[in-house]
């Protein structure tokens, strides 16, 4: 067995071996078998720029959700703005309408007093007179 061992790695290493020639043509054909189609080939670059094409998509892609990033960002921050200014508008409208509440309070008692002192006015003449 070792014999036979040896025997193969001095073929193998024999350059003029006839058994080596035919493994390194067989091994030749079937590479160049492999490598020599160009249907082979083509398919291998179609799906070269298929890939190609994928990642071109995806970088557009990845470009595209950047951007709608970045105006989700914008759109956030005016959302957030329009929030306060409601708030402050819905505050400043409570207040006014506060304010307009008091003034027409007060006219309303301006308008009652003067009624009931011109009502005084008319009366006691008239009682004091019987």
């Amino acid at each position: 067995m070792i014999r036979d061992a040896k025997f193969q790695v001095d073929v193998i290493n024999d350059p003029t071996s006839p058994s080596l020639k035919r493994q390194l043509k067989s091994s030749i054909e079937t590479l160049f078998g492999k490598f020599n189609r160009p249907e082979k080939l083509d398919s291998l670059s179609q799906a070269q720029a298929n890939v190609e094409g994928v990642q071109l998509v995806m970088e557009d892609n990845i470009r595209k959700l950047m951007v709608n990033t970045e105006s989700i960002d914008g759109l956030s921050q005016k959302t957030q703005k329009m929030n306060d200014m409601s708030r402050n508008f819905q505050k400043q409208s409570a207040d006014l309408a506060r304010i307009m509440y008091w003034r027409n309070m007060k006219l309303k008692i301006i308008i009652g007093v003067l009624v009931v002192g011109i009502l005084l006015y008319i009366i006691i003449p008239i009682v004091k007179k019987d």
